[in-house]
């Protein structure tokens, strides 16, 4: 495991293995927030198995990455805690395999002879003498990887030690299983409470500027994006136009409301509004459509997800998000959260425009009922007027 690595520290005695068993499933209840439970978990088992460190690793099988969620070692630095969130390419480190697909607990030792170059490089970096991992598995499924780490002198770890810490990880995967269960609920929440506040907008007003404000902050909300931004689209003159925009960071620079972008500039939206379904673009895809790449290598973008917006089956807009700190893959549930926002859009802009359409006829009827009494008026003047043999002059407005 590569991470930053504090002072070297004496070991802690050894402390009743029925008391840290009872602390670690006690840890299970004490919360819900994944970080909580599982530093409170890594605590625990470095000192039962009397190490230097431990880390939790979550694992996702679509990303085929790692992601490091829990660091415990007896005095962190700012740099160990800012090191949570790391994330591990497995096709770049092949030595993970054993573990996670072979389902083996492995022992490391910096004087191995064996020891892949790269994995040598990592330890010596960090200054790891011995590690120990094991697979974390729930439901026969491998969600995560358990670490021990010992700087202080080279630890060789016994089958004993072993047995032990392959009991000591069953929590941890209870643990990573609970928080990702709740974690999922809490997503799911956000998700309906998004759906609610932009469908009470469209009922609260006909202005699409204000609709489509709060229906691109629930949406930039709800899928945690760093911006979104809502297009509307003109068929007859061929062009998105600038409708809204909701950013974290208030001061990024932006295109004003009501910006028009010709289509024929933009070949890669004309494609996405063709095709009808949600795409997901990053900067670092060599397939990339050039004029995507030119605009988000402008705004810095790294991830966008856009959204064709449909109306009975015809086009009326595009809907985008915007990641501008890293490359972003979505989930399938954020695909058809992003697909549903979008459709509340769609209706918030046709409902606008047939708004907009009914108030230009009334303001057409209005004008020929004023056109009509004024010269009814005048009619009724001109033949008062007559009949006292008075003739006036008829002034019409």
């Amino acid at each position: 495991m590569s991470r930053p690595s504090a002072e070297s520290s004496p070991r802690p005695p050894r402390r009743n293995l029925n008391s840290i068993v009872a602390e670690i499933r006690s840890a299970l209840t004490s919360s819900l927030v994944l970080e909580e439970v599982l530093a409170l978990i890594a605590e625990r088992i470095a000192e039962a198995m009397e190490v230097w460190g431990c880390d939790i690793h979550d694992y996702d099988p679509e990303r085929n990455t790692l992601t490091l969620v829990a660091w415990w070692c007896p005095e962190p630095t700012e740099e160990d805690l800012a090191y949570i969130g790391n994330v591990v390419q497995l096709d770049e480190r092949p030595d993970y395999d054993p573990i996670i697909r072979g389902r083996q607990t492995v022992a490391t030792y910096i004087d191995d002879a064996d020891i892949p170059d790269n994995e040598r490089v990592i330890m010596e970096e960090w200054n790891e003498l011995s590690t120990l991992c094991t697979p974390l598995v729930f439901g026969d499924e491998v969600i995560g990887v358990l670490g021990l780490i010992e700087n202080r002198a080279i630890r060789r770890f016994s089958e004993e030690d072993k047995d032990l810490f392959r009991l000591l990880a069953v929590p941890a995967a209870i643990a990573i299983h609970n928080a990702r269960l709740y974690t999922r609920q809490q997503e799911r929440n956000r998700h309906l409470a998004s759906l609610l506040e932009s469908s009470r907008a469209m009922s609260s007003t006909f202005v699409l500027e204000q609709v489509l404000e709060v229906v691109a902050r629930k949406t930039g909300e709800a899928l945690q994006s760093d911006e979104c931004v809502i297009y509307e689209y003109d068929a007859e003159a061929d062009t998105l136009v600038y409708r809204s925009f909701f950013s974290r960071e208030p001061t990024r620079e932006r295109d004003d409301i009501g910006t028009v972008y010709p289509l024929d500039d933009h070949p890669a939206d004309r494609a996405i509004i063709e095709k009808g379904t949600v795409a997901e673009e990053t900067v670092g895809d060599p397939g990339l459509a050039s004029d995507t790449r030119i605009f988000m290598e402008k705004r810095g973008y790294q991830t966008c997800l856009n959204a064709p917006l449909f109306f009975h089956g015809e086009p009326v807009g595009l809907l985008a998000l915007f990641e501008t700190k890293a490359e972003r893959h979505f989930t399938p549930e954020e695909f058809e959260l992003t697909a549903g926002l979008g459709e509340q859009a769609a209706a918030a802009i046709q409902n606008a425009k047939l708004y907009r359409r009914e108030e230009m006829r009334s303001r057409r009827l209005v004008g020929l009922l004023e056109a009509s009494r004024t010269m009814t008026s005048s009619l009724e003047l001109r033949a008062a007027t007559s009949g006292n043999g008075v003739s006036l002059p008829i002034f019409i407005r």
